[in-house]
Parts: structure tokens; sequence; C-alpha cells
């Protein structure tokens, strides 16, 4: 792993893509975690013409909603991309996307090592190794862990629709999650 500043990061917004980029091609990895945001500077600079490491075999991108017209801009490129959903308290990667199973618009299958299931409500519950509670409040009760993310499966593939607490009812009563405007 490489020092922040050797990578193009400086302070909490400071973000030099040619750096990264520069990285990238003396190191030539295998695989890389992104958040959606540098996926997209990825992508846009390889639709500049600008070379990606030829050593790359996996992307793996989430920690956040990622379009799914930027995963087939990186499809059309030949970018290895897949995109995935972990949770701090289960200590990293819960669904994944694969090169043998993988569906846009989705986070993919829970991984091997945790079971999913959804509450009456939507809300995506995961059972396997997980946190033992947060420093001063109570460790969670039940084997099921609640996220607080909404969802549903379509053939095994899990697709999120948002956050359940940032979830608000219009006057309508239509259920409107931030994420769907973002």
């Amino acid at each position: 792993l490489r020092p922040l500043a050797e990578i193009g990061f400086s302070g909490a917004a400071g973000f030099e893509l040619q750096r990264l980029l520069a990285t990238l091609q003396a190191s030539q990895p295998h695989s890389l975690i992104l958040l959606p945001q540098l996926l997209l500077a990825l992508v846009s600079a390889a639709e500049q013409g600008v070379p990606m490491p030829t050593s790359l075999r996996f992307i793996a991108v989430g920690g956040g909603r990622v379009a799914p017209q930027l995963l087939e801009r990186a499809e059309r490129l030949g970018l290895p991309v897949f995109e995935g959903y972990g949770l701090s308290e289960c200590a990293s990667v819960v669904c994944l996307n694969t090169p043998e199973a993988r569906r846009i618009g989705t986070v993919g299958r829970p991984l091997a090592h945790v079971e999913l299931r959804l509450a009456d409500d939507g809300e995506v519950l995961v059972r396997g190794p997980h946190m033992l509670g947060y420093l001063g409040e109570p460790p969670p009760v039940g084997e099921w862990l609640p996220t607080g993310d909404l969802g549903h499966f379509e053939d095994g593939f899990l697709i999120l629709h948002g956050r359940k607490k940032h979830q608000f009812v219009t006057a309508y009563g239509r259920n409107v999650n931030p994420e769907w405007v973002e």
C-alpha cells in the first residue's frame, strides 16, 4: 500500500488524478477498490485516451450508489469493474458481482461467509461475522444485523434502494429516498 500523498490524496478533499494514474502505471496492480467518484475519474481519463494499466483484472467499486451508466461506460472501455456492497460492521464486503455472476444495477450476490434476508419493510439483514458493538453502546441483539439499507432480490442479486433512516414520505404518501435524486 502506498502513502495517500503518493497516490494523489491530500487532506480531506484534495485529489490529483494524474498522480493516481502515474502510480497505477508504475505499480501495475491486478486489482483496485474504488469509490464511485474515483471510478468516474478513471473512466473519464480512459475515455480521453489515457492508458490504463494492462495488469488490471478486477476493479471493485462500492461505498455509495454507482450509476449503471458509469458501469456501462467502464465495460465499453474493457475495464473489469464489479460493483459490491459492504459494511464496516461486517468487516467489509457482503455482496459482490464477479466475472462469473454479474448484473449491472445490482450489488451482486451474497458472499459465502454471510447470509442475507429482508425484513418485512425491505431492510437488508445480515447474518455472519459482524462487530460486537460500538463503544459505550449495548451489543447488537440477535444473530441478524440490521443494516439500515433497503433493497430487494432478483435472481439472487441484491438491488439497493436507499437508506431506511433517510427515507421520507411526501404529502401524497410516496416514499422517497434522497439517493434516487442523487
